[in-house]
């Protein structure tokens, strides 16, 4: 049984391998050698076998176990749920209604014609206008082509010969640390066309001075550059640099990406570089020297401010090396800008200002150029033509003529495919096409003082005058609201398209807008009174059906459903069975008419004036015909279908059947949207769904376009682009302001372009246009996945807590890498430094309000990439020794992955690891062998020889042992009989001690007043009083006053020492004190105590040989009533001071430094004591104590109580009653004592003042 057992146990760990080996195998093969090894296995009963077996299995199992990827997975996906699909239902026809359907009359003509006026558009210059400011935009940037050395050299004329000086100036460095700002979310331009973020003062920006100039670096940071800071931002959030922050200059002005892969910069204070962890500053050699441009080629030129131009310097630097140009003859040089032929520059010869290019220390005048002014911006076009701005105007240079394009000030010139040159021209943006001239719209502020074209992310980046950047994205989805297409904004609700390029729009007030092919042409449809149709509003259904269309809409509170058949022309036709609404129609595989009402679904025979058959069903959804011709609509219920033969009706998996949308794509697969229960799909065998828990906006699904191997879904709260192959669902954000609201409203209705491209191509073929909110959105062909992804980089390293970009040591590496962050290069730590963390940063798209997701990969620690993140800091802990590389790659949600970077670092060895410490191991542990070994016999040998010796000797001592034990116990009786003798008589002794102290203590309490005694006086008072031992060394007295009869003395001492000693010290004390009162007659208590301290100094006999050095501390306090009223106090406190609580505050009485008694003190100090006066009031709280209770050590580390603790307690006693602070107090000591013994008698007087 126990084999058996066993046996069963063995296949049960065979099928998990089983199991497990089928998951990590990728091959068929394999999957087919597992199941054939499990059969045999099952069948066989050799017990020996199977473990064989299944440990070969084991095996075969790791090595097919993949390797950790190198590249990044495939994109997390939002997987569908599948669902077990149920079979349709047939419903039942008449039979005479199925015999005529399946035998259709002959198609006669059905239609009248209805005349239709149409309005032209009212706005069709500026719809014109905003059409080709959109098409400009998307377009991509030109690559300029310059002319050839030799075509440009025949425009070339010789000017002057340059002396080149050399002076050596390297880089000061200046530590500087940013300050990182998050941004808050982006303003939504309500009048941008395209995506666009305004990020302003309200928004976080922290600017308010107008921005300079925008620079984006190979890296993908923007650097902003404005007269409060220097900004480095990568989408998300910004790195500030202000002078408190180590930026060298206040302002900055101008900048460039250039020199030795550096960001220079200039402003008031000079010139800068930033290197990633420091700023350079470059020395000049003129403290008035003032650079107001940078220009870079094979070095930085400096543009020098001066009065005159022909007094400007020409500076460049390369290398910690600063040169200077001196012409041969008196010139001015201007540099410009650097490209392949060379430095261009204006100079100025003392008559007019010139147009000239610098080449091998040698100045050349550009021919043809004759105004006389000064340029700012020389540009390349892709024609060969040099492009010249400047604050005078545009120019186009070409073979020897200039030609002036526009006046007033110009900059930022940009080169867009087609010929389309767009340039700032008095801060608005302007485009320039062969002698066209012409405004782009782009929906916000006309201020702008510069822009940047980020090519691979498709956006614009603008900013203005008053310290605000735009962010515009061109490449993917754009708008055109209705308020820019009409006079006021209407709702879109519909959309259609033909063949020949032609967009009809369904509107809510303005009834249908038809736009042209054309740019701007735009007319309204009109219908007459007389033909009986309601005025058109609301128009919610546009639907192309075979050789006509129909259009539906709402009209006074009733779905008006009237076919009309629009053409291209200005006529229409509609059929004749026209008394009732309809919202569709279509017509089957064998030509009947089937037509949707609110009510029913109706069938008419072609050209008939009356419905032939109803059918009691309620359609929600147009009519589909699928490549089949099966005629699909939706009802309450679910799904039906006409096959031609049979009416089919499916119910869909979860039971929740309101079906909205249906649709087809290029597989033949069946989509179906639903009114709160997602998205399905069926295949013809199985149904999978999407709801909002895989990633869709919303489960009410109004609007389904296959396109390609994409499905454009459109639900309620927003729409997304799913791609079934890859099973991934990206939610899609038009994010386009206040045109269609954050997630582009609801989606009534999609139009996909499929042949012309609309609009004179503005919507190219394969272009996706919805109708949403207020404009009409349009989405290029291009599918969202197929975006750029972002660019991720390492922006710093970690050690123990410390950047290492922030070391100036190469203890560890030989080098820093550049911008955007500096890295160390062939980085080498020791063993003690593995806890490393890495910050990821990224560059990318700026408009979207999307995070990014990161995946890392740490090559010899991870087995696989670790799963997405949105954080940008991973840490690795106690790293092992080796080669380790970190891959990084990031993604948008609605992109693919990234290419991965790498960065590399060696973790050295620990030197008991290297391999010179294995060979000593080895070394060590041969030797420690051999020795071992020799020793080992040796000592066998020795033993072997005196083991007979030792067992003789051994028999020996055993016996003397047994003789010695005997003699120790007879000792250790008679020790025994003396150790209880003496014990008993110690005992004795012990008795008689005790009871002598007993004894001793009734004396001492026949001397001590009773409590009764103070309470006659104080009916609120008490007396704490606990000696350490039997007897105690702290006292009180109370003594009447022989010279006053309403006047007594209270004293509190401390005597020296404890027990049976301070016993009589305080009883000499006492008896001396009773002695000066009644015979020296002396009232006041500084004169009682100097008495006591003579007399108990006389008694001790100091100059005796062995003479006592003991007294006692203390207060000796008269108290003196008038009129039956307490009103002062006087006292004399001898090195004891005692404590008055008045209310919620208490005060510490002063006492002289004095003891009473030993005399040192008193011979060799010629202070005496001090009679004080203490007013008090009635309700005062007086306490006398000595230093018993502070000193008593106790709670959890065993320290004294402390007198801070015990005027704190005193203050808190004040508020009780006498009896109750007697008991707190003793609670108090014992709970402060815990079980540590009291160290000294304790003695505490506590009054009230009445």
């Amino acid at each position: 049984m126990a084999r058996q057992n066993e046996a069963a146990g063995s296949d049960r760990h065979f099928g998990v391998l089983c199991l497990w080996g089928k998951r990590q195998c990728v091959s068929c093969m394999e999957k087919r050698i597992f199941t054939v090894i499990g059969a045999t296995m099952k069948r066989s009963e050799d017990y020996g076998l199977k473990k064989v077996v299944g440990l070969l299995l084991f095996i075969i199992i790791s090595a097919c176990e993949p390797s950790p990827p190198m590249s990044p997975p495939s994109p997390l996906a939002a997987l569908g749920e599948w669902l077990r699909g149920i079979p349709p239902d047939t419903i039942s026809l008449p039979d005479s209604v199925l015999t005529e359907l399946l035998h259709p009359p002959p198609l006669k003509n059905f239609s009248l014609p209805v005349r239709i006026s149409f309005k032209a558009g009212e706005r069709t210059a500026d719809v014109s206008s905003l059409l080709r400011s959109i098409d400009i935009l998307r377009r991509e940037a030109a690559v300029p082509k310059p002319p050839s050395v030799d075509t440009l050299r025949r425009y070339l004329s010789y000017v002057a010969t340059l002396r080149r000086k050399a002076a050596f100036a390297p880089l000061e460095k200046i530590a500087a640390q940013p300050k990182r700002i998050t941004l808050g979310k982006p303003a939504l331009p309500e009048e941008a066309v395209f995506p666009t973020s305004l990020y302003s003062v309200e928004t976080g920006f922290p600017l308010n001075s107008p921005v300079e100039k925008v620079i984006e670096d190979p890296f993908g940071r923007v650097w902003v550059l404005s007269q409060d800071a220097l900004l480095g931002w990568g989408g998300s959030h910004l790195e500030a640099f202000t002078t408190e922050d180590g930026l060298p200059t206040q302002s900055v002005i101008d900048g460039l990406w250039g020199a030795e892969g550096r960001l220079w910069f200039c402003g008031a204070q000079g010139v800068a570089a930033w290197d990633g962890k420091q700023f350079l500053k470059l020395p000049l050699p003129k403290e008035k020297l003032r650079v107001i441009g940078l220009t870079v080629g094979d070095m930085l030129y400096l543009r020098i401010r001066s009065t005159y131009l022909r007094e400007a310097p020409l500076y460049g630097w390369r290398n910690d090396t600063l040169y200077c140009w001196e012409p041969t003859i008196p010139l001015g040089i201007y540099p410009i800008q650097v490209d392949s032929h060379g430095l261009w520059c204006n100079f100025h010869d003392g008559q007019t200002l010139a147009l000239g290019l610098i080449r091998a220390d040698t100045l050349w005048r550009l021919e043809g150029w004759n105004e006389n002014a000064s340029i700012q911006t020389v540009m390349w076009d892709s024609h060969g033509r040099l492009w010249l701005s400047g604050r005078k105007g545009l120019w186009r240079w070409s073979a020897g003529e200039a030609i002036r394009i526009a006046r007033g000030s110009t900059t930022a010139l940009t080169e867009l495919m087609g010929g389309y040159m767009l340039f700032l021209h008095e801060a608005r943006l302007r485009y320039a096409n062969e002698d066209t001239l012409g405004d782009v719209q782009i929906g916000i502020s006309n201020a702008l003082l510069d822009y940047a074209y980020r090519r691979q992310e498709g956006e614009w980046i603008f900013c203005g005058s008053e310290g605000w950047l735009a962010v515009m994205e061109t490449k993917r989805s754009f708008a055109l609201p209705t308020r820019l297409l009409l006079e006021q904004k209407d709702w879109v609700f519909a959309v259609q398209g033909t063949d020949e390029g032609t967009l009809w729009i369904g509107l809510e007030k303005g009834g249908l807008l038809r736009l042209g092919p054309a740019a701007g042409e735009g007319r309204r449809l009109l219908i007459p009174e007389e033909t009986g149709f309601l005025p058109l509003q609301d128009i919610t259904l546009l639907q192309k059906r075979d050789s006509f269309a129909w259009l539906g809409w709402y009209a006074e509170g009733q779905r008006q459903g009237t076919p009309i058949w629009l053409r291209e022309g200005e006529t229409a036709h509609r059929p004749l069975f026209t008394s009732e609404h309809w919202l569709d129609v279509h017509t089957d595989k064998r030509g009947w008419l089937w037509l949707a009402h609110p009510e029913d679904i109706a069938i008419a025979a072609p050209g008939a004036s009356r419905v032939r058959f109803r059918l009691s069903m309620k359609p929600t959804t147009p009519f589909l015909k699928d490549r089949r011709s099966w005629l699909w609509f939706g009802t309450g219920e679910g799904v039906c279908t006409w096959t031609g033969e049979h009416l089919l009706r499916w119910q869909l998996p979860s039971g929740k059947g309101f079906v909205l949308s249906l649709a087809e794509d290029k597989y033949g697969r069946l989509w179906v949207g639903t009114n709160g229960d997602g998205l399905y799909c069926y295949d013809g065998k199985n149904w999978k769904r999407w709801t909002q828990r895989q990633g869709l906006p919303a489960n009410l699904v109004v609007q389904i376009s296959p396109m390609d191997s994409m499905i454009w879904v459109g639900t309620s709260e927003g729409f997304a682009c799913l791609y079934p192959d890859k099973d991934r669902l990206v939610p899609f954000k038009a994010g386009l302001g206040g045109a269609v609201g954050a997630n582009g409203g609801i989606f009534r209705q999609a139009y996909t372009v499929l042949e012309a491209p609309a609009l004179g191509g503005i919507f190219p073929k394969g272009s996706w246009l919805t109708a949403s909110g207020g404009a009409l959105v349009c989405f290029p062909p291009s599918p969202p996945l197929s975006q750029s992804p972002p660019r991720p980089y390492i922006a710093a390293v970690e050690i123990l807590g410390q950047s290492l970009t922030r070391r100036d040591s190469t203890k560890w590496w030989d080098s820093t890498s550049s911008l955007p962050y500096a890295l160390p290069q062939n980085l080498h730590l020791p063993y003690a430094r593995h806890n490393l963390a890495f910050t990821l940063a990224h560059g990318g798209a700026f408009a979207r309000e999307i995070g990014v997701e990161y995946l890392v990969f740490m090559e010899g620690v991870d087995e696989n990439w670790a799963p997405p993140t949105t954080k940008n800091r991973v840490e690795y802990r106690r790293l092992p020794p080796g080669r380790h590389t970190l891959y990084v790659v990031a993604r948008y949600p609605d992109s693919e992955w990234s290419a991965p970077i790498q960065y590399s670092f060696i973790i050295e060895a620990p030197w008991w690891l290297t391999p010179w410490a294995f060979v000593g191991y080895v070394g060590l542990l041969g030797g420690l062998i051999w020795v071992i070994v020799r020793w080992r016999t040796a000592v066998l040998r020795q033993r072997a020889q005196e083991l007979a010796q030792k067992v003789q000797e051994a028999t020996a001592t055993i016996r003397e042992q047994n003789i010695r034990l005997q003699e120790q116990n007879r000792q250790l009786a008679e020790q025994n009989i003396l150790i209880s003798r003496q014990k008993d008589e110690i005992e004795s002794k012990n008795r008689s001690l005790l009871e002598s102290i007993t004894y001793a203590r009734r004396i001492q309490n026949a001397l001590v007043p009773p409590e009764d005694a103070l309470k006659r006086h104080f009916s609120q008072s008490f007396v704490f009083w606990k000696p350490r031992d039997i007897v105690s060394g702290d006292i009180y007295a109370i003594y009447p006053d022989p010279a006053q009869p309403n006047s007594f003395y209270l004293l509190v001492a401390d005597c020296t020492g404890h027990g049976v000693p301070g016993a009589f010290v305080s009883l000499m004390s006492l008896t001396l004190l009773n002695r000066v009162l009644t015979e020296y007659r002396l009232s006041e208590p500084a004169e009682i105590l100097s008495a006591v301290s003579l007399q108990l100094i006389n008694l001790l006999q100091p100059d005796a040989p062995g003479h006592v050095k003991d007294g006692f501390e203390g207060v000796l306090a008269q108290f003196s009533w008038e009129k039956g009223m307490l009103r002062k106090v006087l006292y004399t406190a001898a090195r004891s001071p005692f404590w008055l609580v008045r209310g919620e505050a208490i005060f510490e009485q002063p006492a002289d430094p004095l003891p009473v008694g030993p005399p040192e003190v008193v011979r060799h100090t010629q202070r005496s004591f001090t009679t004080h006066t203490l007013e008090v009031h009635s309700g005062d709280w007086l306490y006398f104590a000595s230093d018993g209770f502070a000193d008593q050590l106790g709670g959890e580390r065993g320290r004294k109580y402390g007198y801070k603790a015990f005027r704190q307690l005193l203050l808190r006693l004040s508020t009780m009653p006498a009896e109750e602070q007697k008991t707190t107090l003793e609670t108090e000591l014992e709970n402060w004592r815990g079980a540590y013994p009291q160290v000294d008698d304790i003695l505490i007087v506590g009054l009230r003042i009445e």
